[in-house]
């Protein structure tokens, strides 16, 4: 399930805010840095959604040299990047995604070894995934009993 970021906001902003006034004493300055806080989490991350046939690493690779060239050269600048690639939506079909990394680092967005380090992410996103669905699965079945 993706949380959005003004669910995020929606959930943080009072704690962020009341740590800040709690340093700077200042209401006006702890609601726009509070503001601020939430703006660069926002920027921070970049996410791509590509429906596709290929999920393959080196598909992957093309896209984020790409989407990093692009950002580059309009001065738009992000620390990390998710990037999932699915089948197509057809009709009365679930969508199956093939390829997915999260928070992919901005500096491990080059050319050299590239397709290595999105399998290798995407590979651990999976095993990260299949931990959570153990121990919700062994939630439920703690309260089934």
């Amino acid at each position: 399930m993706a949380v959005k970021s003004e669910q995020i906001f929606e959930l943080y902003y009072q704690d962020v805010y009341r740590y800040l006034l709690s340093y700077c004493r200042d209401t006006s300055l702890a609601e726009e840095l509070a503001a601020e806080v939430f703006l660069e989490a926002v920027r921070s991350l970049v996410r791509f959604y590509v429906d596709t046939g290929d999920g393959t690493p080196e598909y992957a690779a093309r896209l984020m040299l790409e989407i990093r060239r692009v950002m580059d050269q309009a001065g738009v600048g992000f620390r990390g990047l998710d990037l999932v690639l699915r089948e197509p939506l057809k009709e009365n079909e679930s969508r199956d995604t093939g390829l997915q990394v999260e928070a992919f680092p901005y500096e491990d967005i080059f050319e050299e070894g590239l397709e290595e380090r999105i399998l290798e992410a995407h590979l651990q996103l999976e095993e990260k995934y299949a931990a959570m669905d153990q121990k919700k699965a062994a939630e439920i079945n703690e309260v089934d009993k």
